[in-house]
């Protein structure tokens, strides 16, 4: 008895699933952004590059969970805040700085300069009668609170720090309740200055986020207790940084704009605009929306909302009327479902414009990274797959998938100019999804049914491949499940090439893998 082998001559154009994967990529579309993201799973000590069929690209391990957030730099190597240290690992892996934080305090976020140098969130303790000496009032309950700052670290050697540059609310309080103190005065009448009597929570203001504008040399930062985005000045001095005057700007360290909440400082009980919002940032230059500012409002209790806000600024200061700093509103919100999820997120989650206009969205307690467009269109999907380890395909038993937050970055960001972005494996076991998804993003092309010559004995199934034009340097047969069931790397220069195969009957993908990257796909059905 012979077994033939039929050929169907088929471009792969839909994915080839009998379920939908559960983790990993979920969703795809051809419309989506070209680029390749970067996230930091909460629960272990990966930092993940992934493309959009959701195969890595490249991963580093760290010393201990992270303390939020990782960057890529643009020498190819990852910035990361740990729980116990900053740590910068290259490309391979290889740890080149790492500092302890213990005491510095850092919290969520930090911030990469061009310069090398790192913004880093921390705070400092007051006690009581430091807080009641700036104003505090008695009401206040606490033995002590808790007072954010921002400064800026330059990596020395191999695991040392200097501190160049440094910003502290505390040195930015004004109050109505002491007129004895120098910082007592009319609160609406300056904006510039945070009301030090507005929350009596321990954890004031809790600035969860951190972005630099190098044209502008200005900070942006979020402060979620506050529900409230304000920008500084980082072109003063450290001296400059805990006055009201020096700087590009001659404010030194006060507040240059804010928005969010204008009970704030104008004592306006009207519906604030953010509520406990998360990963403030400017768009990039170049990008659609280039110049505004990006923030997730998670609003808790409610719909949480993607938020597109663009400043205003006339002669170089952002504009002010009676009614607070513009713009009033949001230039756009959207606050809609993803794969029919209300957006809800009570704590953390991001939101990142892209180059071509449209929102990757990081839902924290889903461990889900999506991209949309405006109108709601869900384009791409994918959930982190790790937790303390790593889940298989439609496991029962997912959980601590979350991820504080993710980054997109085109494939012309200058960290991939110097490296082969060797294509690896899925995170996860199987995903029908990533397999058919990568052969539609890197396939233009397919077999003729010539190229092909098979004969087939029930006991000694042999594969005969003839390469006439196209270098093929790799052969992989998957079921219909998408796993490799057959690899075999192609013998260079040697038009026949020769296999056994195990015993198999069905229908199967073919694929072939050239030595430029292309790929070619074909349906068999061997019978």
């Amino acid at each position: 008895m012979i077994l033939r082998l039929v050929l169907f001559l088929f471009f792969l154009s839909t994915p080839l699933l009998s379920q939908n994967p559960t983790i990993g990529l979920i969703h795809h579309s051809d419309q989506s952004d070209d680029g390749y993201t970067l996230f930091t799973p909460e629960n272990n000590n990966f930092v993940y590059l992934i493309n959009q069929c959701g195969y890595k690209i490249n991963s580093w391990e760290f010393d201990d969970v992270p303390n939020r957030t990782a960057y890529l730099l643009q020498n190819g190597s990852v910035l990361r805040a740990g729980i116990e240290k900053i740590q910068i690992r290259d490309w391979y892996n290889e740890e080149v700085w790492s500092y302890s934080t213990n005491s510095l305090q850092q919290h969520h976020d930090i911030e990469p300069l061009p310069n090398g140098n790192i913004l880093v969130i921390t705070y400092d303790y007051y006690s009581r009668e430091e807080i009641l000496e700036k104003g505090k009032s008695q009401l206040f309950e606490e033995d002590s609170i808790r007072l954010d700052k921002i400064i800026e670290i330059k990596p020395v050697g191999t695991n040392e720090i200097e501190i160049v540059w440094e910003w502290r609310l505390f040195d930015h309080l004004i109050q109505d309740v002491d007129s004895t103190l120098d910082n007592y005065g009319v609160i609406s009448n300056h904006p510039e200055l945070m009301n030090i009597n507005y929350s009596q929570e321990l954890n004031f203001s809790h600035v969860n986020s951190i972005d630099y504008n190098e044209e502008l040399d200005q900070i942006l930062i979020s402060a979620r207790n506050l529900s409230e985005i304000f920008i500084i000045d980082h072109s003063t001095t450290i001296d400059e940084a805990a006055g009201n005057t020096g700087g590009i700007f001659n404010r030194g360290g006060d507040f240059l704009w804010r928005w969010g909440n204008k009970n704030n400082y104008l004592l306006d009980s009207s519906a604030n605009q953010l509520y406990r919002q998360h990963d403030a940032k400017w768009v990039n230059d170049g990008f659609q929306d280039d110049g505004k500012i990006t923030v997730f409002n998670n609003n808790p209790g409610g719909n949480s909302s993607l938020m597109i806000i663009q400043t205003e600024i006339n002669s170089d200061e952002y504009v002010i009327n009676d009614e607070g700093y513009l713009p009033q509103n949001e230039e756009f919100s959207w606050s809609g479902n993803i794969l029919g999820q209300t957006l809800q997120e009570n704590r953390k989650a991001g939101v990142m414009s892209l180059k071509n206009g449209n929102l990757l969205v990081c839902e924290t307690s889903k461990g889900r990274i999506s991209e949309i467009k405006k109108d709601g269109s869900l384009l791409w999907s994918y959930i982190n797959p790790t937790g303390e380890g790593i889940f298989d395909q439609y496991s029962d038993t997912v959980n601590g998938t979350g991820i504080f937050r993710a980054i997109r970055y085109q494939k012309e960001f200058r960290a991939f100019e110097n490296f082969e972005l060797d294509l690896g494996t899925i995170i996860e076991d199987e995903n029908t999804l990533s397999n058919g998804c990568q052969k539609r993003v890197l396939s233009s092309k397919n077999f003729q049914t010539q190229s092909l010559v098979v004969n087939n004995p029930v006991h000694n199934q042999t594969l005969q491949f003839v390469d006439k034009e196209m270098a093929a340097e790799r052969l992989v047969i998957y079921d219909m499940h998408g796993r490799a069931i057959f690899t075999r790397d192609l013998i260079k220069g040697e038009d026949l090439n020769t296999f056994n195969l195990p015993f198999i009957q069905g229908m199967y993908l073919l694929n072939i893998q050239t030595v430029n990257g292309e790929n070619y796909n074909q349906k068999i059905l061997i019978k």
